[in-house]
Parts: structure tokens; C-alpha cells; sequence
């Protein structure tokens, strides 16, 4: 099982990819800052430890889980990943994220 990153491991991955990656003008920015999507474990500590070391300087959106609203910590936003199969492709969370996908 791999431990989840303490927030200094998260800190210096985000301070790379601002050095070597989000200065590309071709990098999403929302808010003027580079926007960092997150896989992530469920679980409220993985928006604590994301927000910490991201210092407000990036815009960070976690995928969504059981109980994510209840989070004491929230990213700048949230999405989901899903083929949509049961929609015609679609899967909304509203207020958050909209996919649209083949449904395959």
C-alpha cells in the first residue's frame, strides 16, 4: 500500500511543476493560478494536506468522494472521472463538474 504524500512531498512536486511546467503559457490558469488536478484517495486529510502545500498559489480540484463536502478543508473546486455509460455520456456533479464522454 503507498502512503499518502505528507504536505512538504506535495510542496516540492508543485514547486517543480511551477518551475519546469505551469510557466508554459499552454498550462491552464483559473483565478491567476495554475490549476493542479488531483487523483486522490477519499478521505478529508488528502484536501487538508493538498491545501497546505499549495499555499493559495494553486488552483487545486480533487476528485470527488463519499462525503466530500463535509470536509472541514475544501480545494478551489472538485471533479469526478466516469464514462457516463448509465447517462448517454454524461456525468454531472452539479456545482463542480461536467463530463462529457463517449459512454464507453
Amino acid at each position: 500500500m503507498t502512503k499518502s504524500p505528507s504536505p512538504k512531498t506535495i510542496e516540492k512536486h508543485l514547486t517543480y511543476l511551477r518551475a519546469w511546467f505551469a510557466q508554459h503559457p499552454t498550462w491552464a490558469y483559473k483565478d491567476n493560478k495554475p490549476i493542479i488536478f488531483v487523483y486522490n484517495d477519499a478521505g478529508c486529510d488528502t484536501p487538508e494536506r493538498w491545501m497546505e502545500a499549495s499555499h493559495g498559489e494553486w488552483y487545486v480540484v480533487m476528485k470527488l468522494f463519499p462525503g466530500f463536502e463535509s470536509c472541514h478543508v475544501q480545494p478551489n473546486s472538485w471533479h469526478q472521472y466516469g464514462s457516463g455509460k448509465e447517462n448517454n455520456g454524461v456525468v454531472r456533479n452539479k456545482g463542480y463538474s461536467y463530463v462529457i464522454s463517449p459512454g464507453f
